[in-house]
């Protein structure tokens, strides 16, 4: 099992070799980068979204829908991580320890919630 650290590296190694250094985006073209980044995650969610859309017309109209439907909707999902991790290299952020301190924010935010 690969750690966030890891990923991020596969990944910057990829964009490198594919002309999109992430890691290496200048101050003046921040903005620029993100706003691509930003509207391509939100691409690969609206096609996650799409797919779920079809599946749920599908089981509105005959009752069930095709399982089959579920590995295109995981391969959108792996598009957005990969966005999320791209902004995250952007951006510059510890995406571990990040996620723990909003995780702890959370608990706090459900707590009302906690079975």
């Amino acid at each position: 099992m690969a750690t966030i650290e890891e990923l991020l590296t596969a990944l910057k190694t990829f964009d490198k070799d594919y002309g999109i250094d992430w890691s290496n985006v200048q101050a003046d073209e921040l903005l620029d980068a993100l706003q691509y980044g930003i509207v391509a995650l939100a691409g690969e969610v609206g096609e996650c979204a799409n797919i779920v859309k079809k599946m749920m017309r599908d089981k509105i109209k005959t009752g069930t829908y095709d399982t089959a439907m579920i590995e295109p909707i995981k391969e959108e999902l792996i598009d957005v991580f990969i966005y999320v991790l791209k902004a995250a290299i952007l951006l510059q952020i510890d995406i571990e320890k990040e996620y723990f301190r909003k995780m702890e924010i959370n608990k706090k935010r459900f707590a009302k919630y906690k079975v």
